[in-house]
């Protein structure tokens, strides 16, 4: 009787565990992650996270993780995702807060994560939209438009979406208090981290 041969591991990933899909969404909806905090939280290391950066899911620089094209595309086309919140370095402490902040709730509550540019888009289809952005505009010492929260959850209880803001030094009175009225014309309140 022949031994069949066993065959050579591959470089690439073929499959996407439920861990990593949920990984993908955390990259999707804040942007960044760190290599302690995707081993930590979504057990993935080694020589399997080495194969998610050469499949092209992920880009890894330092100690940060970032999605790549196949992983974007994944995100698109197998997780439904929309509305990716991108990361920059100028805002890197920022993203690294609002990743800590998403890894504190429970994974339902992840589920019900809105990014900001979702909900751009969703308040934009808003009658009121644009007088809303005027007025705010107007208002802002600046003369900016800031208002749109970082992120909203639903709150389990009662159904609503509320703001989800990473407050942090750079941000003035202005930029918080147009936030603020954002989520009370279109969210059920704001909650500050």
């Amino acid at each position: 009787m022949a031994r069949g041969r066993r065959g050579k591991k591959s470089d690439v990933i073929k499959a996407v565990k439920s861990t990593e899909q949920r990984a993908l969404k955390n990259l999707w909806r804040t942007g960044v992650l760190t290599k302690a905090q995707l081993e930590k939280h979504y057990q993935l290391h080694g020589e399997r996270l080495a194969k998610f950066e050469k499949s092209g899911f992920i880009t890894i620089q330092q100690d940060l993780i970032r999605l790549e094209k196949k992983g974007i595309d994944y995100c698109k086309k197998e997780l439904n995702l929309e509305h990716r919140y991108i990361s920059s370095s100028q805002h890197l402490k920022h993203d690294l807060k609002l990743t800590a902040a998403y890894l504190k709730l429970n994974p339902e509550i992840q589920d019900t994560w809105k990014t900001e540019m979702q909900l751009y888009y969703e308040a934009k289809t808003q009658d009121n939209f644009e007088t809303f952005k005027r007025e705010m505009t107007e208002q802002h010492p600046s003369g900016h438009f800031k208002a749109v929260p970082d992120a909203a959850i639903q709150d389990p209880k009662t159904g609503n979406y509320m703001a989800f803001e990473c407050v942090t030094k750079n941000y003035n009175e202005a930029d918080i208090a147009q936030k603020e009225a954002f989520s009370a014309q279109y969210l059920g309140g704001i909650y500050k981290f």
